[in-house]
């Protein structure tokens, strides 16, 4: 049994626990959700096949997770996640960008530090596309804008862009992000972003009917 949202606040999905210090924002109370035990997660419970009823939740956050579940076994997992979204919920999934792994990999720079990851680990085009076999992280699938946003594609968003993350430093270029609000009305702001801004010329909006 999920608790009601403490004081109020509403409740985003944290879809893989993550670390506390992953969580983003403070604008929700996080409820937390990994197949790992050992991870401490609110509950356990496979990522493909949630437990829980349709529009259950404010907002739905998976950072660096849709790239360890493969669509051959699994389908558009995005849809089962935009199922427990209540209307108006929003979504911000993040993702390794392999059209900018693919630059790289072509210029000859596969297996050159592009950044270093927060266990100290230091990350090449070649990690970021069969994952960190080490901890064990292996990646079954990998996305571009328009693969992502086909997907994403599946739920009824008021709005969504799907964008390559660029900042000013090592980890520029190499995350694609995906962010929507779902169609509805909403009584709450949340992350609120502005999907009509965005420093990638390629992103790919996704307006609603």
């Amino acid at each position: 049994v999920i608790r009601e949202g403490v004081m109020g606040m509403p409740r985003c999905l944290m879809i893989g626990s993550g670390r506390d210090d992953t969580r983003p924002g403070t604008e929700f109370e996080f409820v937390t959700l990994d197949i790992e035990a050992s991870r401490k997660p609110d509950v356990v419970s496979d990522a493909c096949r949630l437990p829980f009823a349709s529009e259950s939740f404010e907002a739905v956050y998976a950072s660096h997770l849709l790239e360890h579940i493969s669509p051959r076994q699994a389908g558009n997992v995005l849809e089962e996640w935009g199922r427990v979204l209540k209307p108006g919920g929003e979504m911000l999934i993040l993702v390794p960008n392999m059209g900018y792994v693919a630059e790289l990999i072509l210029s000859g720079k596969g297996e050159e530090t592009v950044y270093r990851a927060g266990a100290g680990i230091d990350i090449t085009p070649m990690d970021m596309v069969y994952g960190l076999p080490s901890l064990p992280m292996y990646h079954r699938w990998g996305f571009t804008r328009e693969s992502l946003a086909a997907r994403a594609k599946a739920i009824e968003w008021k709005e969504a862009l799907v964008y390559e993350f660029r900042i000013t430093g090592p980890y520029d270029r190499c995350e694609l992000r995906l962010y929507g609000r779902k169609k509805g009305e909403a009584s709450w702001k949340g992350w609120d972003l502005d999907t009509s801004k965005s420093s990638d010329p390629y992103a790919i909006r996704i307006k609603g009917e």
